[in-house]
C-alpha cells in the first residue's frame, strides 16, 4: 500500500456500521496480541489480505490459512474469528456491503459458506493488492459513484473466487511454475514445447504431469484463466473488442468461441446476466 493509505492499528476488531445500505471499506492492521473475538455481521464482507500471516476460523470448520494476496468472501451471519501469526499479524482490507448491493447472480452463488481464493503467483498477488488499494483510495476520495466503482472491482474478485472454489491445489512444483507462467502471459500464444523446456522435462512428460496435476490440458487451463480475466475486464467496463485484444485474441470469433465454451454464453449475454 502507498504511504497515504495507512492501516488503522488495532488490538480488537474495528466496529462497522452500515447506514442507509451504504458500503464501508476498512484497512485494519492487527497489533501483536490481537484479541480473537468471534464475529458475525448482518452484511457480507470481502477481505483482501494485504500482509502478514494467520488463519480464519469458522465455527465447526477447520481453520483456513491466509497470507498476502488471498481473497476471502464471508457471507452474512457466518461466525468467524481471525487468528494471527505471533510474529507477523495480519493486515486486512475489508469491504462491508449489504447483500443486495451485489448482482443477484453473485448473491445466490455465495449463499452461507466461507469462500477462500489463495494467491497463486506474484502477478496475481499484485493485481489483488491493486484492487485493495483502489477500494481504500476511492473511499478516501468519496467522489461521485465511488461505491459503484468499488463494488464493480469487488464483484469481479468474488466471481473469480467462486470459480476457483473447489479447484485442486497443485502439488507438483514444476506444474505450479508452468501455471504461474501461463497466468502471467495471458496475451501470448501458448507454447507447450517452451513450457516443457523451461521445466526441464520432455514434451510428453510435461503434458502427462500437467493433466494429472490440473485435471485439464495446458491449453484448457490457459483458456479458463483467460476467460476469468475477460470477465474481470468486462465488469470493469472495458469494451468487448478491447478485452479480446488485451488477452491475445486477434480474431474476435475465437474469443467468442472460447468465452462460450467456458461461460456457456457470449460476452454480451454475460454482461446482461450480471446486470451490466
Amino acid at each position: 500500500m502507498s504511504n497515504d493509505l495507512k492501516p488503522v492499528s488495532t488490538l480488537r476488531p474495528l466496529p462497522v456500521s452500515l447506514k442507509n445500505q451504504q458500503i464501508q471499506v476498512i484497512y485494519s492492521q492487527h497489533k501483536m496480541g490481537f484479541r480473537e473475538d468471534w464475529l458475525s455481521h448482518q452484511f457480507m464482507k470481502l477481505v483482501i489480505i494485504d500482509g502478514g500471516y494467520g488463519s480464519l476460523k469458522v465455527l465447526e470448520q477447520e481453520a483456513v490459512k491466509v497470507s498476502c494476496g488471498d481473497v476471502i468472501v464471508i457471507p452474512r451471519g457466518l461466525s468467524h474469528c481471525w487468528q494471527d501469526d505471533s510474529m507477523d499479524p495480519l493486515r486486512l482490507v475489508v469491504l462491508c456491503f449489504p447483500n443486495k448491493a451485489m448482482h443477484i447472480e453473485v448473491d445466490n452463488l455465495i449463499k452461507s459458506r466461507l469462500h477462500h481464493s489463495f494467491s497463486r503467483s506474484s502477478g496475481e498477488t499484485s493485481r489483488r493488492l491493486q484492487v485493495a488499494r483502489l477500494m481504500v483510495s476511492e473511499q478516501l476520495r468519496e467522489e461521485l459513484a465511488w461505491q459503484a466503482s468499488v463494488l464493480t472491482q469487488a464483484q469481479s474478485l468474488i466471481i473469480e473466487c467462486l470459480r476457483r472454489e473447489g479447484s485442486t491445489q497443485i502439488d507438483d512444483p514444476l506444474i505450479q511454475e508452468a501455471c504461474a507462467c501461463i497466468e502471467q502471459q495471458l496475451s501470448q500464444a501458448l507454447s507447450i514445447e517452451g513450457l516443457a523446456q523451461r521445466a526441464g522435462i520432455s514434451y510428453r512428460s510435461f503434458t502427462q504431469r500437467f493433466k494429472r496435476s490440473c485435471g485439464c490440458t495446458a491449453q484448457q487451463f490457459q483458456r479458463r484463466v483467460r476467460i476469468e480475466e475477460a470477465c474481470r475486464l468486462l465488469l470493469s467496463g472495458m469494451p468487448i473488442a478491447s478485452v479480446a485484444l488485451e488477452l491475445g485474441y486477434s480474431d474476435s470469433s475465437n474469443f467468442y468461441t472460447a468465452f462460450k465454451q467456458e461461460q456457456g454464453c457470449t460476452p454480451k449475454q454475460y454482461l446482461l446476466k450480471v446486470g451490466m
